[in-house]
């Protein structure tokens, strides 16, 4: 059976994905079983794991001057995410995910931790920051920062929706039905669509694998366009609370 080699020293130069990543999720949405898997691990750690490996590594020194606490070992249970699923409470019983994910943020020990990330299937990609499930008391202190600290807020959140053709990232997340400012903001959409947002994350639209996907050109988007939601990130950051 293969294994898994987490090796740091031994971590290739990353040059970008291969097309038999994308066959590989394709595939395991028909064949989502342990002995498939098992008979395709090599597959697996080929076009999926080892590549991986390679672009968290090579991330790792602009993560750090994002922040310094930022877990950028390139293991399962740290920015390496598994490609099992947890079922315990899902009634979808397939064992396996069908995208492959990565993410940065702090070890664990916060609830409601924002997060870098980035994701691919059998099709696509993207990547983003935010919250998976933001907890209330979290976004209660965004909407009390929105209202003390507007212009801090607006600073850190503007490059996303003003930076046009230049960005792929769009604020997203479930919103309330009704308006929760009171009209307060009327005159400012950014702060008034984030003051009513029940969750946040700023998100790519997810788009065709491309060249940029099959090259280490990734790596250029991915610290460009990490760059922009940095301030949001570290506006994030302040809100946190330890369990």
């Amino acid at each position: 059976m293969p294994v898994y080699n987490t090796d740091t020293s031994a971590i290739a130069p990353f040059t970008g994905y291969t097309p038999e990543a994308n066959e590989f999720l394709t595939e395991i949405k028909y064949n989502n079983n342990t002995q498939w898997f098992n008979e395709n691990k090599q597959r697996f750690i080929d076009g999926l794991y080892e590549p991986t490996r390679s672009l968290i590594w090579a991330l790792r020194d602009f993560f750090a001057q994002v922040d310094p606490q930022i877990d950028i070992e390139p293991k399962f249970g740290h920015a390496l995410v598994r490609m099992n699923r947890s079922t315990r409470y899902s009634n979808n019983k397939d064992p396996y995910k069908e995208d492959y994910w990565c993410r940065f943020s702090r070890k664990r020990g916060e609830e409601s931790q924002p997060e870098f990330y980035f994701w691919f299937n059998g099709d696509h990609y993207g990547y983003g920051m935010g919250y998976y499930a933001a907890d209330r008391l979290v976004m209660e202190r965004f909407r009390e920062m929105i209202a003390e600290e507007p212009q801090r807020v607006r600073e850190a959140f503007s490059p996303v929706p003003d930076a046009g053709a230049d960005t792929r990232l769009e604020i997203c997340g479930d919103m309330y039905a009704r308006d929760r400012s009171g009209g307060r903001f009327d005159g400012d959409p950014l702060l008034r669509d984030l003051y009513n947002r029940k969750n946040i994350h700023i998100s790519s639209r997810a788009d065709p694998c491309d060249e940029i996907f099959y090259s280490d050109k990734i790596l250029g988007l991915l610290r460009g366009e990490f760059s922009r939601i940095t301030g949001a990130y570290r506006i994030m950051l302040t809100l946190q609370t330890p369990k």
